[in-house]
């Protein structure tokens, strides 16, 4: 078992930007997203954005929660899903009122099928 940090999340997003599909997607560098480890104990990752007066561009957040999640496969998993949340805000292809859109549910897909997941645990 795991005892996430911060830098755990850091390099779970390095090591999957670096693969299929991910790799062509033109994520952001990791030095550009907020990587933090909750104690949640409802949802296992979270995906967010924020904007300030200090920094007025976006700022791209990913969530982990450290009570859920204490194996490598299941951060990969977590952090993958929430990937798609980010790939989607950079491209600006969310549905309002909608946090799993067609789109995010074909990319999904993609991503289990590359990777071996199972698309029903993801």
């Amino acid at each position: 078992m795991i005892q996430l940090m911060p830098h755990h999340l850091v390099a779970m997003y390095d090591c999957l930007r670096a693969l299929p599909p991910f790799e062509q997607w033109g994520l952001p560098e990791s030095d550009e997203v907020e990587f933090h480890v909750t104690r949640n104990r409802r949802d296992r990752g979270d995906y967010t954005w924020k904007k300030t007066r200090r920094h007025p561009e976006e700022t791209h957040v990913i969530y982990v929660s450290g009570a859920l999640i204490a194996t490598f496969g299941s951060l990969a998993r977590v952090m993958a899903h929430e990937m798609i949340h980010l790939y989607q805000r950079h491209r600006k292809s969310e549905t309002s009122n909608t946090v799993h859109n067609a789109e995010w549910h074909a990319l999904a897909e993609e991503i289990c099928d590359i990777h071996g997941w199972d698309y029903r645990l993801f």
